[in-house]
């Protein structure tokens, strides 16, 4: 089965989370996704005392929001179905969206990860969702914030503006962003959480 090539056991030295996920990605040999999750980490945590979020869930969560990268694009979907993890027609035609999904299913069965709002926050920090908790913003925004190209953000000092208003105010200018960019596809969940936020 494919799920057996990202099943790894951590050596007993191995104890925090930061060593953990700096080992499994280096397993893979993709140093610069673990140094991005490490940055994405840093910046929740230091947004988190400012929307009354948890500072350590945030840490934790967003040092995990990208695990499902270590399968590559190209397997992504036959991972998901192989698992038979849900999987929507943008996913298909896309299937790099289907790595939120998959960072959330290795965090619960390679790290162990049982808490649902950290599951949930790594499950959706790629295109957000409906009914999105705090932290499920927190970390997706963060993740925007912590852009992985070697350019500066050109939606970043509009989302930063928009972080001194609110979390929700600030996910929206992304996603309006992300919107006049000409997206290749929309995921659904994607445009619940424009349609919820627009509106509310």
């Amino acid at each position: 089965m494919l799920i057996e090539n990202y099943n790894i056991t951590f050596p007993k030295e191995i104890t925090s989370i930061e060593d953990k996920m700096f080992f499994y990605f280096n397993c893979f040999d993709l140093e610069k996704i673990a140094k991005h999750s490490l940055e994405v980490a840093t910046e929740a945590k230091r947004l988190a005392p400012q929307f009354q979020i948890d500072e350590e869930k945030a840490y934790f969560a967003a040092l995990l929001h990208d695990i499902g990268n270590v399968v590559p694009s190209e397997k992504q979907l036959l991972l998901a179905k192989e698992l038979k993890l849900h999987v929507v027609e943008a996913e298909e035609i896309l299937p790099f969206l289907l790595h939120q999904k998959l960072s959330a299913y290795l965090a619960e069965k390679i790290f162990l990860v049982t808490d649902q709002e950290l599951l949930s926050a790594m499950a959706c920090h790629t295109t957000l969702k409906a009914q999105a908790t705090g932290l499920d913003k927190l970390i997706f925004i963060s993740d925007k914030v912590k852009w992985d190209h070697s350019d500066r953000a050109p939606f970043l000092d509009d989302v930063e503006q928009a972080l001194t208003v609110s979390l929700n105010q600030a996910c929206l200018v992304y996603l309006e962003w992300a919107f006049n960019q000409g997206m290749p596809v929309i995921h659904p969940m994607f445009q619940e959480a424009y349609n919820e936020l627009k509106h509310s």
